[in-house]
């Protein structure tokens, strides 16, 4: 073979073996894991890591994956998300979180303040679980979590369960109507989510 059609053959293997990366570090232990790892890719890989750590944590310890990556030791994952609720934290906590004038005095190194501003957050209040109610009407009325889980959506769900693996395949026809709700919502008031961004990404790599 000569070294044209060597470099060529490379180029073509090298192409088809590549595919975005995604890391999704949520709060939820099983909810958000089970809707996202449904999501059927073909040209991007999703890796999904529940923890139940407060939002600013939760964005630290995705730089920490991502730099102890063993894939791709140099550029580490594609794209890094952290998903989480407001729930019960403090206004402070969701702002360092969310923050980009701090990342400075919240990471050890210039090395992860950089990384940091890689991070991009899919932000639910008062729960992960608005996105799911969002996909059968605009809802609007501040909520609490228990309200919303107990007796909003089973409005909607009625069999709906806490962390059931086929949430996605039930809901995923009126998806198009949930983004269009979440971006009616204003953004980080009570209720609102961006997790309709997230989607939107992982959306463009589907079958």
């Amino acid at each position: 073979m000569s070294k044209k059609a060597q470099r060529n053959f490379s180029r073509k293997v090298n192409t088809r073996q590549k595919k975005q990366r995604f890391l999704i570090v949520c709060q939820g232990e099983q909810t958000e894991k089970n809707y996202f790892n449904s999501f059927r890719l073909t040209s991007a890989a999703v890796k999904v890591v529940p923890e139940k750590i407060d939002p600013k944590s939760l964005v630290k310890k995705a730089i920490e994956i991502n730099k102890n990556d063993k894939i791709n030791k140099k550029g580490g994952f594609d794209q890094i998300w952290c998903v989480f609720d407001k729930d019960y934290y403090t206004e402070k906590n969701i702002e360092d979180a969310l923050s980009e004038k701090k990342v400075r005095t919240a990471f050890s190194t210039p090395e992860d303040a950089l990384l940091k501003k890689k991070v991009r957050t899919a932000f639910s209040t008062p729960c992960f679980e608005l996105w799911f109610l969002l996909h059968f009407t605009h809802f609007e009325s501040e909520v609490e979590t228990k309200v919303l889980i107990g007796e909003k959506l089973p409005e909607h769900l009625t069999d709906y369960k806490k962390n059931e693996k086929g949430i996605y395949d039930k809901i995923l026809k009126k998806q198009g109507v949930a983004i269009e709700n979440a971006k009616k919502l204003s953004s980080p008031g009570n209720p609102s989510t961006t997790v309709y961004k997230l989607v939107e990404e992982l959306n463009k790599f589907l079958n």
